[in-house]
């Protein structure tokens, strides 16, 4: 019954009892059972580390790794395999198509493989060779289209905007006046053009011509105090006034009764006088009683019309003195 590494009484020092074995045995057993299950563990850990490195290495290309936690056995995605990586570097170092991301899809924009753009490359060393062989003619033709260019652009802006003066033809930057000829600009709003710019054909007062020509648009159109035969004046001028000293205006002609032109309107219901000393209205030769009306013709009874002619009224009914010579039809009808 001697206690765990205790002597036992009279024996050697390293004598030990039954007990301490006992104990001793128990110890060690227990050990073993932790080991055992720190074995088991670390082999299920183990299998899953192997699990991992071969996932690591052998799953698909595109594909996703399926990692196992080593303890808790859980998974989730974790990257690509080297067997993905291997082949998506072949794809980058050798694939004639363009190269896909590690899904698969085509990567935008698109991205050739290094033997593509190698290949590229050397097409294009080839055709710098051929370029830099006619590098030279190229920029001496590029200098003088340079200037070319640079005196087209002065010439265009002249004959598109320059005013006051005719325009420039430029060569290696000096230009030159074209006798007689104004630009766009010029032509369009200017006032030293010799032909007259549109705006002034458009717009000037009539009190001047349009190059000592003729008048403008608006002249021609509304002006009245110039007296140049206007649209304005043929159609409103007051009959008093002709239009450009030749004849009256369509307002005067149809209905002025001033000044005896002759107007529609006279035509129509002047009475008593001649219309513009010619002749009478149709209202007098309906009605009235200085020409030989209508009304006249139908209804005097007291003497002939005209001549020798009676009215109709005068043939009907007349019995007096002023009844025609042959006797009118009631006299006919009447007398005994």
């Amino acid at each position: 019954v001697t206690p765990k590494n205790t002597q036992v009484p009279g024996g050697a020092s390293t004598d030990r009892s039954a007990l301490h074995y006992s104990e001793i045995a128990s110890d060690h057993a227990g050990t073993a059972t932790g080991a055992a299950s720190t074995a088991t563990t670390n082999a299920t850990k183990s299998g899953r580390h192997e699990d991992n490195a071969e996932a690591y290495a052998q799953t698909n290309a595109e594909t996703l790794v399926t990692y196992t936690d080593p303890t808790t056995g859980s998974t989730s995605n974790d990257g690509y395999s080297a067997k993905h990586h291997r082949e998506k570097a072949q794809e980058w170092a050798s694939s004639s198509s363009n190269i896909t991301d590690d899904t698969g899809t085509a990567i935008s924009p698109a991205v050739k493989s290094a033997k593509t753009y190698a290949e590229d490359a050397q097409t294009a060393f080839t055709n710098i060779g051929n370029a830099e062989s006619n590098c030279s003619t190229s920029e001496s033709n590029a200098a003088s289209s340079a200037t070319a260019s640079e005196d087209s652009k002065l010439t265009s802006t002249s004959y598109a905007t320059a005013t006051g003066a005719e325009v420039q033809h430029y060569s290696n930057g000096t230009g030159t006046s074209q006798t007689g000829v104004y630009s766009a600009k010029e032509h369009a709003t200017g006032t030293t053009v010799t032909t007259g710019s549109a705006k002034d054909w458009a717009t000037k007062a009539g009190s001047a011509q349009v190059a000592s020509t003729d008048y403008s648009a608006k002249a021609w159109a509304q002006n009245t105090a110039n007296d140049i035969g206007s649209a304005k004046d043929w159609a409103t001028k007051a009959g008093n006034q002709t239009v450009a000293n030749t004849d009256y205006s369509s307002k005067a002609y149809a209905h002025d009764t001033a000044n005896n032109i002759g107007s529609s309107r006279d035509w129509a219901s002047k009475l008593s006088v001649q219309v513009a000393n010619t002749d009478y209205s149709a209202r007098e030769y309906a009605i009235g009683t200085t020409a030989t009306s209508a009304k006249s013709y139908a209804t005097k009874d007291d003497g002939v019309v005209t001549g020798t002619d009676y009215s109709a009224k005068a043939w009907a009914m007349s019995t007096d003195s002023n009844a025609p010579t042959d006797g009118s039809a009631k006299g006919w009808a009447t007398n005994a």
